[in-house]
Formats: C-alpha cells, structure tokens, sequence
C-alpha cells in the first residue's frame, strides 16, 4: 500500500471515530432516531463550521454547527430538548482531550506546562534563541 493510500485509509478511519463520537453522544443524551450516516454529515457541518476564523476555543461556532446539523434530520423539539445536552457533553469532550493532548504532550517532551508558555511567549515576541515559529 502507497503512502497517498495510508494517509486516506488513515484520514476514513479518524472522521469515521469522530462521527462514531457523534452519534454514540447523541444516543446517550437521549437524541433518537440519528443514525451512524446522519452523524457524518454532522461531523462534517462542524468541520465546515469551525473553518472559519472565531472566538477562541470555537466557542459558539462549535455548538451552533451541531445545532446546525442536527436540525436536518432531528425535530426541533429534540434539538433544543436531548440535542442541547448532545451539544453540551460533545463540546466538554473536546476540550477534555484537548487538554489530555495537551498533557500527554508536556509529558513526552519532559517539560512543565509553566516553561512550555513562557517559550510560546519568547517566540511569539520574537526573542532570539526562542526556537521557530
């Protein structure tokens, strides 16, 4: 197998996790009727949602991009009943592995979270010995 072919089977496998997130969230919220497909297409509204430059974290455009989604196939009651608790627990665990990531991270390179900011800091001041940008 080609590296194009492990990058693309690598990439059907990541989005397929991610919708599979999608939807086993959304069951657990309560939103029924979702099926795997339809998680896909959410999963990939987000994506087109969280595109665009905003707020940091993608506070707002990351919910408003599930609500998004979800309206296509569920009812409107479900979405703002089962769909805003869906939305809530999707977006806490995000940050949650956003953190683990970047724990794991801070691991792996031997360094505390304390000195890793301050040469984020000295690099963006573009102090010399600070490393690239």
């Amino acid at each position: 197998m080609g590296r194009a072919h492990q990058r693309g089977a690598h990439l059907l496998v990541y989005w397929a996790v991610n919708a599979a997130g999608i939807w086993m969230v959304c069951r657990g919220a309560g939103v029924s009727g979702l099926t795997f497909g339809q998680a896909c297409v959410v999963i990939g509204v987000l994506a087109l949602g969280v595109l665009v430059p905003n707020a940091p974290g993608f506070f707002g455009a990351f919910q408003i991009s599930v609500y998004a989604g979800l309206s296509m196939y569920i009812a409107p009651r479900d979405v703002i009943g089962p769909g805003s608790a869906a939305v809530f627990w999707l977006y806490v665990l995000q940050i949650g592995v956003t953190f683990l990531g970047a724990g794991a991270a801070l691991l792996i390179e031997r360094i505390s979270a304390k000195d890793a900011l301050a040469a984020a800091g000295d690099r963006q001041a573009g102090k010399p010995g600070a490393g690239p940008a």
